[in-house]
């Protein structure tokens, strides 16, 4: 029996913002100097402007925080993330133990690994800058923001999202030589997602799916504008047999932008795709 593939793509907003994934550390951030539980002072250390020393305290969650490439973090008590959490080994909580709040961003600066099991608040934002061919595990959550820079990807991946709300913006700043995806989901199966933002486009390819799943239905609500300054933007990709349906219902009604035409050229046997949004370049 087939089932629809909702994909409700109301709003693909992807503003564009300037969101370097390498910054200079500032007096107060923290760094691992080991391995161990995150209330654990003495796995930190802490820059005081000129060097980096033992810190005496472990970081509260206000602070700009960078898990080295060599450490493990167990996320052991109720953290609040309001600065920026940079992630290039591995960080691990429990559900109800990490909470990315207002303003907080936490930023995957790995290949692969894992995005750590959060809760996901208003003004939260995903930023993957470290992704080259393996995408994450636990890349299934309800973000608020969701921002792309990852200049060395190198092979098409997708966040495999499916009965999740996006409460704001997607933002697509780099893709490399590939393509990042919405969604997926197997064969005769449907997934389904929710967008309240917009969908911003600066450079590098976007698409809501590229399964070569036969029989697949996606369904994106979307309720913002999708706005394309450059790179690409598709509705679907890829190839497969018996036909697979990609639905996206906007809000609004405008013409594709311009500069996009591959948006409109479906792949796919069978495709539905409703414009209801307003969907322009800037």
């Amino acid at each position: 029996m087939k089932r629809c593939v909702t994909a409700s793509l109301l709003t693909l907003g992807l503003m564009v913002i300037a969101c370097p994934p390498l910054r200079a550390q500032s007096a107060g951030d923290y760094r691992t100097r080991d391995s161990g539980n995150w209330s654990q002072a003495s796995i930190w250390e802490r820059f005081t402007g000129a060097a980096w020393t033992a810190a005496t305290s472990a970081p509260t969650g206000a602070e700009t925080i960078t898990v080295r490439s060599t450490d493990s973090v167990f996320v052991d008590v109720p953290v609040t993330l309001t600065g920026r959490l940079i992630n290039q080994g591995i960080v691990h909580a429990e559900a109800g133990r990490l909470t990315i709040g207002n303003g907080g961003v936490y930023q995957h600066d790995r290949d692969g690994g894992k995005i750590p099991i959060a809760t996901w608040s208003e003004g939260a934002t995903l930023h993957l800058t470290g992704v080259v061919a393996q995408a994450p595990a636990n890349r299934n959550q309800p973000y608020y923001h969701i921002i792309f820079e990852t200049p060395a990807l190198a092979s098409n991946l997708n966040l495999g999202l499916d009965n999740v709300t996006i409460g704001g913006d997607i933002r697509v700043l780099d893709t490399g030589t590939a393509r990042w995806y919405l969604t997926t989901t197997a064969a005769y199966d449907t997934a389904v997602v929710t967008i309240n933002g917009d969908v911003y486009v600066e450079k590098g390819a976007f698409a809501v799916q590229g399964t070569s799943n036969a029989y697949s239905t996606f369904i994106v609500h979307h309720y913002g504008n999708i706005i394309v300054t450059g790179g690409n933007f598709s509705i679907s990709r890829g190839s497969q047999p018996g036909g697979t349906t990609t639905c996206i219902s906007t809000k609004g009604i405008s013409p594709l932008p311009m500069p996009q035409p591959r948006a409109l050229r479906q792949r796919l046997g069978e495709q539905s795709l409703y414009l209801q949004s307003k969907v322009r370049s800037a």
